[in-house]
């Protein structure tokens, strides 16, 4: 069978109309599904009794394969639209989504005038169907434009609320496509033609048996007259016949087998196109949700609002084009975090910026493709505490970065806690990006009387709250006073305990600080007097509370869930009630009714509560660090018990010399219970490195020894 041979832009131009009809198909049509369904109610809905049931008919019928039904009915974990493909998500939209399901635009191809959703639902159906079974994958420039406008109109109506599908469309059309792609459609459309080829011999043998057969039935009258004539030649002709059907039988048996084989090969074909599609889908699902991120971390209207370019925002960009490397270090609340996202705004486009949140994304950052200009990545060893986990995958990985870095290939911000950082380095000597000229060390003890007062007008304003001139003085003037004569500096590379800089609000930098007072009411009526001493101040209010152990129920409760947070959901879980238990709490009511009165007293003040998720959490690290710090006085064991890692390397001492009211100071007699939290705590973490506990310290050990007794 002769091959057409065409020119490579043709070709070029079969790919991106695939690329078109399947990436962004798929796309807008799982958009439209999720719009009808959405993925919280999916199961509820598939487990619907009119809804299976239906969906069990379309499977009898052969609309739903059985590994379409596995996918909407798993044995282990939820469906997930994300895993659908056209065909299932054409089905799913047909007949239980709502729409009309007698509708004439299902049958046959709907009109170019039809443009209902019916109608562009299965004009994609039709046309993954056509570019699928197309016997040649190359169009000229003319008929490609023709059917690029056409599916491009049905794309973008039906994902007319993704903000950036118009251009993703525009950047596909116009961008080159990529040669390992067009090598795997070019092997698949290969092996689809050698299934035709096989099919066509096959056609070809049944019309030479069909032949053989007209010409044994002329043969067979022959032999009739001759054996009238010639008795002598009847055995012969006889066994002549047994021969011809055995040969028969033969020549059926090499058809069957081919049919068989081809059949197996067209299964086999799908199959692997399936699974390399799945594949394909989840890597683009991955980077789509990592690009989805950063654009809410870069396109921060609230950021622009209230950020002050200081006299510490020109540095940093000058460090980031200089060396094309920018370490953003200080203290926590020193808006590291905004300042890189302000600086990333400034200097790239928000379509050409990733933000990485752990080790395992850098896989989807493909350098050769030129895609990203800057990487971000915000607390890369850890948020709190120094994070053994993220620095072991991230060692693996920087070397690659700090290459691509050098070439010019792309730019890097990082973000760190300055004492996370001093023990990364430690631990990272040979790495160039760590080096000194690439650190910046922000410091809000250096701002001008001047940027203070910039900061709190515009937190203010932004937060709807009067800000008079003199009130503005009155909480500069204060801060000014309760901070220009200590010592606030950063703490030596060999001294990691940060829990020495909490007195009087020296764990906060001033922007967080003016962040938490211009948003949060019981703190903004305090007026000036917050500033003398802002920890200080949280610490008061938690004792306050404390003694209504029915307002410090929800407080106490939140600090003590595995991720510090409460769903909804849980309220009545049994472990809440073990919970109250352990602080001996007397509540006035009944417990459900009193925590949900509790959950209310804090809301849009110490908790903020998250609508999308249902569920309750601290406003602020400080306000959960004085939660248990406050119920650790009154309640130590019941406190060691249910802290993280973070809050015992920060503030519990066996020392004698730290009990300053801000740290929990663990008496002899309790050093078993200690002792058994931290065993569990390696265990469980599997961290190399362990704790060992003396009657005069507290410290970390990086042997990897089983704890030392006390």
């Amino acid at each position: 069978m002769a091959t057409a041979i065409v020119p490579t832009e043709e070709k070029t131009n079969g790919f991106r109309l695939l690329s078109l009809v399947i990436d962004g198909g798929t796309l807008v049509l799982r958009h439209t599904f999720d719009q009808a369904i959405p993925p919280k109610t999916l199961c509820s809905k598939l487990a619907d009794v009119e809804v299976r049931t239906k969906l069990n008919e379309l499977k009898k019928t052969g609309k739903i394969t059985a590994d379409q039904w596995r996918l909407l009915y798993p044995q282990v974990g939820k469906p997930d639209s994300a895993k659908f493909d056209i065909s299932l998500l054409t089905c799913l939209l047909h007949h239980i989504c709502g729409l009309n399901e007698h509708s004439r635009s299902w049958q046959g191809i709907p009109s170019s005038m039809d443009i209902s959703l019916e109608a562009d639902i299965q004009k994609m159906r039709l046309w993954r169907n056509e570019m699928s079974h197309s016997k040649s994958m190359s169009f000229s420039d003319q008929t490609f434009l023709h059917k690029w406008s056409e599916i491009e109109q049905v794309i973008l109506r039906l994902g007319k609320d993704i903000p950036t599908l118009r251009n993703d469309i525009h950047m596909l059309k116009e961008s080159s496509i990529d040669p390992k792609r067009e090598k795997y459609y070019q092997e698949k459309l290969k092996e689809s033609n050698e299934i035709d080829t096989i099919r066509t011999k096959v056609t070809e043998i049944e019309s030479n048996v069909q032949d053989i057969e007209q010409k044994l039935e002329g043969t067979n009258i022959q032999q009739q007259d001759i054996y009238l004539r010639q008795g002598n030649l009847e055995q012969k002709l006889t066994e002549d016949s047994v021969n011809r059907d055995v040969q028969q039988k033969s020549i059926s048996e090499r058809l069957s087998e081919s049919e068989t084989k081809a059949n197996q090969l067209k299964e086999s074909f799908a199959q692997l196109s399936q699974v390399t599609e799945d594949k394909i889908r989840r890597v683009s699902s991955k980077l789509d949700g990592l690009r989805s991120m950063t654009r809410l971390y870069v396109e921060d209207a609230h950021r622009d609002e209230v950020y002050v370019e200081t006299s510490a925002h020109i540095k940093p960009k000058e460090t980031l084009n200089k060396t094309h490397c920018l370490i953003l270090s200080g203290l926590p609340g020193e808006g590291k975090t905004t300042m890189a996202t302000k600086l990333i705004s400034e200097v790239s486009h928000v379509n050409s910026v990733l933000k990485l949140r752990e080790p395992s994304d850098w896989k989807h950052v493909d350098i050769s493709k030129n895609q990203f200009d800057i990487i971000f990545i915000d607390d890369i060893f850890g948020a709190g505490s120094f994070d053994e986990n993220l620095h072991q995958g991230w060692s693996k990985l920087l070397p690659e970065i700090e290459k691509a870095v050098s070439a010019k290939k792309i730019s890097v911000i990082i973000t760190t806690r300055h004492y996370i950082l001093e023990e990364a380095r430690e631990k990272m000597r040979r790495l160039h990006l760590f080096i000194d000229e690439n650190v910046i060390v922000l410091d809000s003890t250096t701002l001008t009387s001047a940027e203070r007062a910039q900061l709190l007008v515009k937190h203010l304003q932004h937060a709807d709250k009067s800000c008079l001139p003199g009130f503005i003085s009155q909480c500069n003037s204060v801060y000014d006073s309760s901070f220009s004569c200590t010592n606030y500096r950063y703490m030596p590379a060999h001294n990691f305990d940060t829990s020495t800089y909490i007195w009087g609000g020296k764990r906060i930098g001033f922007p967080e600080i003016v962040n938490i007072f211009a948003n949060t009411d019981q703190l903004y009526k305090q007026g000036a007097s917050f500033f003398e001493k802002p920890v200080a101040f949280f610490k008061g209010c938690m004792e306050d509370l404390f003694l209504e152990e029915d307002k410090y129920l929800a407080l106490i409760l939140i600090w003590c869930r595995p991720h510090q947070e409460l769903q909804v959901n849980d309220l009545m879980s049994a472990d809440i009630k073990t919970t109250i238990n352990k602080f001996n709490f007397e509540l006035k009511g009944e417990l459900l009714k009193v925590l949900r009165k509790s959950l209310k007293y804090h809301s849009g003040g110490f908790l903020q509560f998250d609508s999308r998720s249902g569920k309750y959490s601290f406003c602020h690290n400080i306000v959960k660090d004085m939660v248990g710090l406050v119920a650790g006085q009154e309640y130590p064991e019941a406190v060691i018990e249910f802290a993280n890692e973070e809050f015992i390397k920060q503030y519990v001492t066996t020392d004698k010399e730290k009990v300053d009211g801000f740290h929990l100071y663990i008496e002899e007699y309790r050093y078993e219970c200690l002792r058994r939290k931290i065993c569990a705590d390696v265990t469980s973490s599997k961290y190399d490195r362990v704790y060992n506990l003396c009657a005069g310290s507290f410290r970390l050990r990086s042997t990897p020894i089983f704890l030392a007794n006390i």
